[in-house]
């Protein structure tokens, strides 16, 4: 009841707080369980990622969650393979599904030499039928440049419904006010699990407000059961909208209170002039703790 209380009170000070509008653009945050499958899950069960991915997933748990991540991305030049230098990111998320409002807020700060950015999200959800849920998500994104301060707003809505239980969908609008035009999109996703040890995710969507077939994201997934509770997982995606491509590879080990997770991720972003796009390769590892409880 503590920590509910107190979720409430930090997304109520971040909402009066931050409300400004401004343009910048930051890469999303993933955790380390989303960079193994290399972003792909939006029709999974994912609490820690309600912040990031799909807020409605959040409303099937009923835990509260402390999470820790420590991040390392290397961007490289792909012709020349000279380094621009290593982003070291610190993630904490703090999520309480106890209560028949589940919520979740989640703080991201990436330190590069004198640049850096922050990011603030809240995700409420709450289960709107015994299968369905629906949630929201907000967040305050600031970024810091070249002695430059930029900040900007998104809000995004998602659904989580379980057809079965081996079978999920879930489906998200990102941006639907547009706060940032080239940011908005709409994403699809399912999971299936066969025969309780081997699951499939697979993702799909496209900026609605833009061609199709210019702004088009999709990616496929797999995890797998080594142990009882050990966990391998890889993922491949392409999005169009972005000129990138990539694939990410982890491992997780799971218990009732504690989990883990390592992943490591490739990303190929390709030269488009007519989006300002400048062709790199980066590379992240990652590695994350979570206590349940």
């Amino acid at each position: 009841m503590f920590l509910a209380r107190l979720l409430s009170l930090l997304i109520l000070l971040a909402i009066v707080t931050f409300s400004a509008k401004t343009t910048a653009i930051i890469r999303d945050l993933q955790t380390t369980r989303l960079q193994s499958t290399a972003g792909v899950g939006v029709g999974s069960f994912l609490m820690d990622e309600a912040t990031q991915l799909n807020p409605a997933a959040i409303g099937f748990f009923n835990m509260t969650a402390l999470y820790y991540q420590r991040s390392t991305t290397r961007p490289t030049d792909p012709e020349s393979g000279e380094a621009f230098g290593k982003s070291n990111i610190n993630s904490f998320i703090l999520s309480d599904a106890t209560n028949p409002l589940k919520g979740s807020i989640s703080y991201r700060k990436v330190e590069d030499g004198a640049d850096n950015n922050k990011k603030l999200a809240i995700a409420l959800a709450s289960p709107i039928r015994k299968q369905t849920s629906m949630g929201i998500s907000y967040r305050r994104i600031t970024n810091f440049e070249d002695n430059i301060e930029d900040k900007y707003n998104q809000v995004s809505f998602g659904v989580t419904h379980a057809v079965s239980e081996e079978f999920s969908l879930g489906l998200t609008a990102v941006d639907p006010f547009k706060e940032k035009p080239s940011e908005t999109r709409g994403l699809i996703g399912f999971q299936y699990i066969y025969k309780g040890f081997i699951t499939l995710m697979g993702d799909a969507g496209a900026d609605y407000n833009q061609s199709l077939s210019e702004t088009e994201k999709y990616g496929a997934a797999i995890q797998t059961s080594i142990f009882d509770d050990f966990f391998l997982r890889f993922g491949t995606y392409e999005d169009r909208g972005l000129s990138e491509s990539g694939n990410g590879i982890g491992v997780g080990w799971v218990t009732p209170k504690l989990v883990f997770d390592f992943a490591i991720k490739s990303t190929k972003i390709k030269t488009n002039e007519k989006k300002n796009i400048t062709a790199e390769n980066i590379k992240e590892t990652s590695f994350a703790l979570s206590y349940r409880f």
